[in-house]
């Protein structure tokens, strides 16, 4: 009931803000601002010389993470008063995706609004969007497949992925709803850095009546899922058993709890054997748990052919979209079940600035400047102390919810291909990639594309670990959808200033085995999107002797 009533109370709160995105926007800026003007930031930048947004604009410049960093090493040093009054809360590890891992300072309050919108306001969208079910119906008894591994920075402050921090809120207040899940504590948040996988499994496939299944992203989802196909025979035995299959690489402390906490099922276990059979994949989750009512998980355009995976898997089944958000901060809310490129820009969680995206040194506008159907970057000023940060995110405007902008993600600028001035971003990629799958009649299970200098001129290597049949001639195709979806490589290809595109084919259980190997080596992933863009030497190497070159 308590959970139920704070998730109405923070729909309500969203659905009156976004009436008045302006004040709600100018009231958050200049509020961060008088809270912070004696920090180290504040008063570098006169914070408390501004009055107006506008004043703010011309005294603070753009920022990216290299100009925090020093300052970041000093409060992790144990200095206080450098970008906020208030003393970081959590360290927010980031994905590392595009380099090294990064660290971010939050507070209390950024943790209290993450509570608010991530865990209020989306279960009462849930709610209100799937009203044909009851509470119970919906969160009963919740999969959650995304790990929050936190441990300590060596002033005892706790890090982690941002999905950790409201849940280390809660943790400390003694209100977080363990019973709303599938496993014990120990499960949902496990004390060291190892891979879940088959532990969450087995707490999961014993119970029948879970009601729904969160995860972070949905390409995370659809691994684990391809996972538990592959490994469907031990599994079996594991729950008939007790014991664990030597397939499964399980630390001896896991394997110890397991036995302890989970005693051999050899019911449930038959009742799962009835499911086995060449078509087992196709809606296996209903199959498994035909309660489950709808999965929420972060998609969207970026994540489509994942998109068409996890329908397989799933039988269909309703997704919320869940949010838009990074490790710098939260953004937006998705705007209703199946709405997989919508999400709300919500006011009061930071100041946002936008860029257009063809005019990046025009004026910078303001959340109610923006039009319908164009394109800009954002830029944040946060509770946590990143102020004018550019996101590198470029979003694209699709309407308004009451007054505030429904927004996708399209690509995020670092991610840009560019050997010939082509300037191919994620967005075009990811169409070109699902023009093939359609017209190729496969389906994949992972991709991503490196830069190819060794040939005279140089061309795109694109990696595809997929199933059913590759067509004729599969280079040829795939160099026909990047020309199709990119107007300056079709230039570039025609000028011969690019050779023709190369497909490489990856065996089965390549992406399942680059991630295991971060996670092997105590790389953090707990909340990494999809490779797409390879950007070092070590991904290069992996991905061409799997391809074999």
């Amino acid at each position: 009931m308590i959970e139920s009533q704070f998730a109405e109370e923070s729909l309500r709160h969203l659905n009156e803000i976004v009436t008045r995105p302006k004040e709600e926007q100018e009231k958050l800026l200049l509020n961060i601002l008088e809270k912070n003007r004696d920090t180290v930031f504040g008063k570098k930048y006169g914070f408390d010389r501004i009055r107006s947004v506008s004043d703010f604009q011309k005294a603070v410049p753009f920022t990216a993470f290299e100009d925090y960093e020093p300052l970041i090493n000093r409060e992790i040093a144990g200095e206080r008063g450098v970008f906020t009054a208030d003393p970081p809360y959590f360290y927010c590890i980031s994905s590392g995706s595009m380099g090294t891992v990064k660290y971010f300072p939050l507070t209390r309050e950024d943790a209290v609004l993450q509570h608010r919108y991530w865990d209020g306001a989306i279960r009462a969208i849930i709610r209100r969007d799937l009203s044909q079910y009851s509470e119970e119906e919906l969160f009963g008894k919740i999969f959650l497949m995304s790990d929050a591994y936190l441990t300590n920075m060596p002033d005892g402050i706790m890090n982690g992925v941002r999905s950790g921090v409201a849940s280390r809120m809660q943790q400390e207040d003694g209100t977080y709803p363990y019973e709303l899940f599938y496993a014990p504590e120990e499960v949902l948040f496990p004390k060291t850095l190892c891979d879940m996988q088959y532990v969450k499994f087995r707490f999961a496939l014993e119970q029948p009546d879970i009601t729904a299944i969160h995860a972070n992203f949905v390409h995370k989802c659809t691994a684990m899922l391809r996972f538990l196909e592959r490994h469907w025979d031990a599994f079996l035995h594991d729950m008939e058993t007790g014991d664990v299959s030597p397939e499964f690489k399980v630390d001896e402390e896991w394997k110890d709890y397991l036995k302890r906490n989970l005693k051999p099922n050899p019911k449930r276990a038959e009742e799962l054997r009835r499911l086995s059979g060449p078509d087992l994949s196709d809606g296996l989750i209903r199959k498994i748990w035909p309660n489950v009512k709808y999965l929420r998980l972060s998609s969207g355009m970026q994540f489509h052919p994942y998109i068409e995976i996890l329908d397989h898997y799933s039988g269909s089944l309703p997704v919320y979209p869940f949010l838009f958000a990074a490790s710098e901060g939260m953004f937006c809310v998705a705007a209703g079940v199946g709405r997989m490129d919508e999400y709300i820009m919500i006011p009061d969680l930071c100041f946002f600035e936008f860029l257009p995206e063809q005019d990046e040194n025009g004026p910078c506008l303001t959340l109610t400047q923006l039009k319908e159907g164009e394109k800009y970057e954002i830029v944040i000023t946060t509770v946590s102390g990143l102020y004018r940060y550019r996101l590198g995110d470029v979003i694209e405007v699709h309407g308004f919810y009451e007054n505030s902008p429904i927004i996708s993600i399209n690509y995020r600028k670092s991610q840009i291909l560019n050997l010939a001035d082509e300037k191919m971003n994620s967005t075009q990629f990811e169409g070109a990639i699902s023009n093939f799958l359609d017209e190729s009649g496969m389906r994949a299970i992972g991709y991503c594309v490196s830069a190819c200098r060794e040939k005279d001129p140089p061309c795109y290597r694109v990696f595809l670990e997929a199933k059913g049949a590759p067509p004729k001639e599969p280079s040829f195709l795939m160099d026909q959808k990047l020309c199709e979806n990119c107007f300056g490589y079709r230039g570039a290809r025609e000028a011969e200033e690019l050779s023709e595109a190369e497909l490489i084919f990856l065996p089965p259980n390549t992406f399942e085995e680059y991630e295991r190997l971060g996670t092997g080596t105590g790389k953090r992933n707990e909340q990494t999107k999809p490779l797409k863009i390879i950007t070092s030497q070590e991904q290069i190497d992996f991905f061409k002797r799997k391809g074999r070159l």
